[in-house]
């Protein structure tokens, strides 16, 4: 469903107040449709029709960081679907530049590993929103791959795969659990105004083993990490968070 400037700016109107704001469509993704508002605010609608409760968990999750200072500001949630026929979020637009815009540098790889460790480190509070545990995602996506690697000839990376899926299935995560990201990549991360990096898009977060985000990170981030960023990510990590089993 295509979703009007219209009907962003009347909802703009009643929930920040503003008359004739400045409205631009960042773009949409296969699960939100994002709008600028005066270069200061986003608006997040769900393009997703299948995730009905997506903006729901994305705002409990941001509201709980919140204290944290690691991502956006969330300010307004809005499931009534009387203004925009979809649910949307309002949350704080990060002027900064993303990370597909700069070169890789030891700077950037120790503020990655610190962010990391620091989300890593937030308390799994029992009162926490129930976020979706991101191991089954995984689980989801290893029993694929047994298929297209068994329709394709990959038998040994087939057999490989369902040797490993019956722990998955059993044990979930491997290691201590903590909030994760679920998707750390260049486009997902913002040096603000002040320079300092933070996290956006938590649509993927999750409680699962630390270590899920820091694969993701070696081996998705966009730029290649060698060992040697490897070994610096580590270093810095282990500064700011305690694990001895990481490595392995």
């Amino acid at each position: 469903m295509k979703v009007k400037i219209s009907d962003i700016k009347k909802a703009v109107q009643k929930h920040l107040l503003l008359t004739n704001p400045k409205i631009e469509l960042l773009g949409s993704g296969e699960s939100n449709t994002n709008f600028l508002v005066e270069d200061k605010y986003l608006v997040r609608v769900n393009a997703n029709f299948r995730l009905k409760y997506k903006i729901n968990k994305e705002y409990k999750i941001l509201k709980y960081l919140d204290r944290y200072q690691i991502a956006p500001i969330p300010y307004v949630k809005d499931t009534t679907k009387s203004i925009i026929p979809q649910d949307f979020l309002i949350i704080e637009f990060f002027s900064g530049k993303d990370l597909r815009e700069m070169k890789l540098s030891g700077k950037m790889i120790k503020d990655l590993a610190k962010l990391t460790a620091t989300l890593h480190s937030i308390p799994i509070r029992k009162k926490i929103p129930i976020f979706s545990e991101t191991y089954l995602d995984v689980k989801n996506n290893i029993v694929h791959l047994i298929k297209l690697t068994k329709k394709y000839g990959g038998k040994n990376e087939s057999e490989f795969l369902r040797e490993f899926l019956p722990q998955l299935k059993t044990h979930g995560p491997q290691n201590k659990t903590s909030i994760s990201h679920g998707d750390i990549c260049e486009q997902n991360l913002i040096y603000d105004t002040y320079q300092n990096l933070k996290f956006i898009d938590f649509e993927r977060c999750g409680i699962s083993d630390p270590a899920y985000d820091i694969a993701d990170i070696f081996t998705g981030f966009g730029k290649k990490f060698s060992k040697e960023h490897q070994k610096i990510f580590y270093k810095e990590y282990l500064i700011h968070r305690e694990d001895t089993t990481l490595k392995d």
